[in-house]
């Protein structure tokens, strides 16, 4: 079964473009995702969380980003 279907989580455009057995193939800006579960919803959740904790990666990474630069400054 092949299936495009269009969603958005947070500041993410993800498209799941194919189901195949228990595997969801989805495509976002720049990206790709496999994720193996049961169901559709099951699979959303999974990428959900992996692209929240992606998004607490992102922000850690620019707090130790923007405390190198004041440190730097203030030398």
């Amino acid at each position: 079964m092949t299936a495009i279907e269009q969603y958005e989580i947070g500041k993410y455009d993800v498209r799941l473009v194919h189901i195949e057995n228990k595997s969801h193939f989805f495509q976002g800006n720049g990206w790709r995702a496999v994720v193996n579960a049961t169901s559709k919803q099951e699979a959303m959740k999974m990428l959900q969380d992996e692209l929240q904790h992606i998004k607490e990666i992102e922000s850690e990474a620019n707090d130790i980003l923007s405390g190198t630069q004041r440190d730097s400054k203030l030398r």
